[in-house]
């Protein structure tokens, strides 16, 4: 940036850095963000708002009134993808889904989920009422899932009443809000849920090498999950690096753990057994090979010999096994009876 302080200057610093965090933050790429926004297409529409001189970035001079035009920017920006994404899932879905998001704005589609759903990030109503005392602003995303259940009709429905059972012990994202809209024999379900960190452990372990304390907090974090699910008579049923999400803290621990995807899970006596098995089963599924796979492996594996003895077979001849187990396993009487009456209702 040049030493002048002109309009166009403190343009590129609101361009370079501000802006480019919240659109990293709602999962744009580089190209993206530079073929949206230039710092002259800023300088002629926001000209108003743009600060009368340049913040002092070296010496730590308040930013605020910068933030808040790059929040406006952006939340402008937003908007209008968000019309953007409305329209598609209109024509994909066969539904308007800006009537179940209770003021949410929609930002980015994540991909496809499991059994056929569609992820998009999206970020409350209260982030968009920008003034100028407003403070880290688009910092919590949350998810939005939709999806078509053209056969039974519940699928969805009933992953989000487990996903609550879930919740109440601590153990997964929060469900937001939910609407199942149902068409002749379609049900349409979206779903708004608390979004954590946004990789998973999968992720974070294909990473960087961790340290050997870094490698035990995750072992402990998996333990954990392992004794509340127990505890609670919850079987997850897809046990696996890619389904544990991340909750950043403050505190010794760099993350708190929790399950996602919950389309394989049901309210049984949990075999923790079967879970670790699962987990040991599912290291070479991802791709963290090195340091971090090797320590995780001999944690899990001296904890399983620890409490029901050595693993005697290979992990490729645990696949059928493992899940056989999972498919077969015996639900409470109460929750055959909760999952009859969403088979009536998805009839009717």
């Amino acid at each position: 940036m040049a030493d002048d302080d002109t309009p166009l200057n403190r343009a590129y610093v609101i361009h370079k850095y501000m802006l480019w965090d919240l659109f990293k933050g709602a999962g744009y790429s580089l190209d993206v963000y530079n073929k949206t926004l230039s710092p002259s297409s800023i300088l002629k529409k926001y000209k108003k708002l743009i600060p009368s001189r340049s913040p002092n970035l070296e010496r730590g001079e308040s930013l605020q009134k910068f933030n808040v035009c790059a929040y406006r920017i952006f939340a402008d920006v937003a908007l209008q993808i968000h019309k953007k994404y409305v329209a598609l899932i209109k024509k994909t879905f066969k539904i308007d889904v800006g009537k179940h998001l209770h003021g949410h704005v929609i930002v980015n589609r994540v991909g496809m989920a499991s059994a056929f759903g569609t992820l998009f990030f999206v970020y409350g109503p209260r982030d968009f009422k920008i003034s100028s005392g407003s403070k880290d602003k688009f910092m919590n995303r949350s998810i939005l899932k939709i999806q078509n259940n053209k056969k039974s009709g519940i699928a969805l429905e009933y992953e989000t009443y487990i996903q609550r059972r879930f919740y109440k012990h601590g153990i997964a994202p929060k469900v937001l809000y939910e609407s199942h809209i149902k068409k002749g024999r379609v049900v349409t379900s979206v779903v708004v849920m608390q979004k954590y960190s946004r990789n998973t452990l999968g992720h974070v372990l294909a990473g960087s090498e961790l340290t050997a304390k870094e490698l035990d907090n995750v072992f402990k974090g998996i333990a954990s999950l392992l004794d509340k699910m127990c505890k609670a008579k919850l079987v997850h049923g897809d046990m696996h690096w890619g389904n544990i999400g991340l909750e950043e803290t403050s505190g010794r621990d760099l993350y708190k753990y929790k399950l996602l995807d919950f389309g394989q899970s049901a309210p049984a006596s949990c075999d923790r057994k079967l879970e670790l098995l699962q987990m040991l089963r599912t290291i070479n599924m991802f791709e963290f090979k090195g340091h971090n796979a090797s320590y995780l492996e001999k944690k899990l594996r001296d904890y399983y010999a620890r409490k029901y003895g050595a693993i005697a077979t290979s992990y490729d001849h645990l696949h059928r096994k493992v899940w056989d187990a999972y498919m077969h396993k015996e639900h409470d009487p109460k929750e055959d009876r909760f999952m009859r009456s969403f088979r009536k209702y998805s009839r009717a």
